[in-house]
């Protein structure tokens, strides 16, 4: 497989997790319909309010799990996958085919993050340290730090050592957050600041889209949420679809999440979050980074690369002056 295609397929690892022998079957909290969600937020809602929302939501959410989620990819056949995280690191993946078997394994724990692709070139489990991921060859096909993923489901919190400007009304009535953070902060050598957006419901505080961008303005990853879902006894809503997007890894994919449960985790963790090991695939370190996956060159068609500016005063700093993404 080219490293075009190992990138599409080690990404497509990165939305999924964990193996259905390691949940008990609880009956799913988040089934097909589920009750109105409470309007949380008042007209006019301050940042701190919205913020409080947000956070709340997500701190009553200490593991999630589903056995069916599906991953929909242009051209790659559909996989059916399990997901498992355990806040604030672990997830796990294992994703694959009725007619192929196992695909991908990816998972995550609070020291590393390991991906394993059963049709990579040269066969692998690569793994890589998170303290050192800003340095490592990963970010070409992970241009976003592994712990975006679990925001991207909807697990989001607002990071109280970032710069939170907002919320400043949309064409669609709903709210904006920019918030402005080191990238990899107290890594030698990583990048420049990054500016996540993140696009709430003005009314019930979902978290419908997040935005990241480069300290150049340039798109890296964007997540599009939908058909939330609301439990009256955690009074936790999440998404049961997720759209992502990460135009410098050429990825476009959404994720059918099915019926997925929280905070009934149940498995043995020396298990559940440990790297694994595949007969016929070596490990391959990439601290630091080999020339196993070299950066994408592939163009970008029609999609929003740039950090959209604001005349809004309270962003000052953050009017780029560069072409702005159409809502």
């Amino acid at each position: 497989m080219h490293g075009r295609s190992l990138t599409l397929w080690t990404l497509l690892v990165l939305f999924s997790s964990s193996g259905a022998h390691c949940l008990h079957r609880y009956p799913p909290i988040f089934g097909a319909r589920s009750p109105q969600a409470p309007h949380l937020l008042p007209e006019g809602a301050t940042l701190e309010q919205v913020i409080d929302v947000v956070n709340n939501n997500s701190a009553r959410v200490q593991s999630y799990s589903t056995t069916d989620a599906r991953i929909d990819i242009p051209g790659v056949p559909g996989l059916r996958g399990n997901i498992v995280i355990e806040r604030p690191w672990r997830f796990r993946l294992r994703a694959g085919t009725g007619l192929t078997g196992p695909e991908v394994d990816l998972g995550s724990n609070d020291e590393l993050f390991w991906v394993w692709v059963r049709r990579s070139q040269p066969p692998a489990v690569y793994f890589c340290r998170r303290d050192q991921f800003a340095l490592s060859n990963a970010r070409h096909v992970m241009p976003v730090e592994p712990q975006w993923l679990i925001d991207a489901l909807g697990l989001v919190s607002f990071d109280p050592g970032a710069e939170h400007r907002g919320p400043l009304p949309r064409r669609d009535g709903n709210l904006e957050i920019r918030s402005t953070r080191p990238r990899a902060s107290g890594t030698a050598g990583s990048p420049g600041p990054m500016t996540k957006i993140t696009v709430i419901d003005r009314s019930r505080g979902w978290v419908l889209e997040q935005h990241v961008y480069s300290a150049t303005g340039e798109l890296l990853a964007m997540a599009t949420a939908s058909e939330h879902r609301y439990d009256p006894v955690t009074g936790v809503s999440l998404p049961r679809r997720v759209a992502i997007q990460m135009p410098l890894a050429n990825i476009s994919l959404t994720i059918d999440l099915g019926n997925f449960q929280i905070n009934q985790l149940v498995g043995d963790p020396a298990q559940m979050w440990s790297k694994p090991t595949y007969s016929g695939f070596p490990e391959i370190n990439l601290n630091p980074s080999p020339q196993y996956f070299p950066p994408p060159s592939v163009p970008l068609q029609g999609r929003p690369r740039s950090l959209p500016p604001t005349d809004d005063p309270r962003l000052g700093d953050l009017r780029l002056g560069v072409r702005p993404i159409r809502y």
